[in-house]
């Protein structure tokens, strides 16, 4: 188990919600091509200095992408994959 789970876990216990979760500020990203050529590397940095990789397939590329293009409205949909 992680630390931002620990907290999630943590905030949902607290007030009885387990629709909350804690969201970090987010300070910078990069997008790199990785040594395959159907994979790109996504680094993700918060203000604080907290940075994660994920490696990324195209697939999932192009899923994201559509994602975020599309206009939000107030229903949340969650997408685990």
């Amino acid at each position: 188990m992680t630390l931002p789970e620990l907290i999630n876990q943590a905030l949902r216990s607290r007030f009885n919600d387990q629709s909350l979760r804690y969201a970090y500020p987010l300070a910078s990203w990069t997008v790199e091509q990785s040594s395959d050529p159907q994979t790109i590397m996504v680094t993700l940095k918060t203000v604080d200095g907290f940075t994660v990789c994920f490696s990324m397939e195209t697939e999932l590329q192009s899923e994201l992408g559509e994602a975020l293009v599309k206009e939000h409205t107030r229903k949340t949909t969650l997408h685990a994959n």
